[in-house]
């Protein structure tokens, strides 16, 4: 597994995996550049933990008959009552202060997975959480980020071959626990996005109507409810359902320029604009070649 190193350090970084419906399955390094976590060439996994889930249950190990490269890869395998345990189980992994690893502005997440043609189910989901631990007490207790990755494997995918998932963490799903801001949510970007626009037309306007600005404080909010992006309930819409946007200039002008100026940023600026417009957004699939 690998995370690509940067200049930004978490104060703990845990790992998950969750594994629903899966029988067994296995996971080793790829050869991308990056910060490795853990390549399991040492055979010892017994810094990993394995939990059980609803009548099912499950563990690993170090193996070394079909790594993807070097000696060895982490093996797991799980039992239950098919789809009515549902929930299978995980495995974890606590990187302790001194083995932080320093993520990037953008961090990607890159990790291997075998799935076996052997398999006694149809398909499973593997859900791949990463968790913030700002107090450094080796876990977390809710108040702090975690995001999730989640990817379902069918049968025609269970063919005894390596499969690489690769996604940058800001697609990782923001579970809503907290944390200090050090891993960002695509609604964090969204909000950031705005401000980073609106500044920008701010600064132009300015120039245009020859308003001398100093320095300006932008700052956005939002109402979101996160039960509708997690999918806890389909009652709960998807998105914000109101943006708030504060700016503070810092400027001599008088009063009825700062109020053009500012009545001009919002009607020039890009990202507020599509916002308040609610443009029609398609999607499309595009086959490779």
């Amino acid at each position: 597994m690998i995370i690509k190193r940067c200049s930004k350090p978490l104060g703990s970084f845990l790992l998950g995996l969750l594994f629903i419906m899966v029988a067994s399955a296995a996971w080793a390094v790829p050869s991308i550049p990056g910060e490795v976590f853990d390549d399991f060439e040492d055979g010892d996994t017994s810094d990993w933990g394995f939990f059980g889930g609803n009548n099912a249950g499950g563990g690993g190990g170090p193996a070394g008959d079909r790594p993807k490269e070097g000696s060895y890869y982490l093996s797991t395998g799980w039992g239950g009552e098919g789809t009515a345990s549902g929930f299978y189980g995980g495995a974890f992994k606590n990187l302790p202060n001194g083995s932080q690893v320093t993520l990037p502005a953008d961090p990607w997440f890159n990790v291997w997975v075998f799935n076996q043609s052997d398999s006694t189910v149809d398909s499973y989901t593997l859900e791949i959480t990463i968790r913030e631990d700002t107090d450094g007490n080796g876990w977390t207790d809710g108040s702090e980020d975690s995001f999730r990755l989640s990817t379902t494997f069918t049968n025609p995918s269970f063919d005894d071959s390596w499969t690489l998932l690769s996604a940058p963490v800001s697609s990782f799903t923001n579970l809503g626990t907290g944390g200090d801001g050090t891993l960002v949510c695509s609604g964090d970007m969204l909000l950031q996005a705005l401000v980073a626009c609106a500044g920008v037309t701010l600064a132009a306007v300015a120039t245009s109507l020859e308003i001398p600005l100093g320095d300006a404080t932008l700052r956005a909010e939002g109402d979101l409810d996160f039960r509708g992006t997690l999918g806890v309930s389909k009652e709960a819409p998807v998105g914000f359902q109101a943006i708030r946007l504060y700016v503070d200039p810092d400027t001599t002008a008088a009063p009825e320029k700062v109020e053009k100026l500012l009545e001009l940023t919002a009607r020039y600026c890009v990202v507020l604009q599509t916002l308040r417009s609610a443009v029609e957004v398609t999607t499309a699939r595009v086959s490779a070649g």
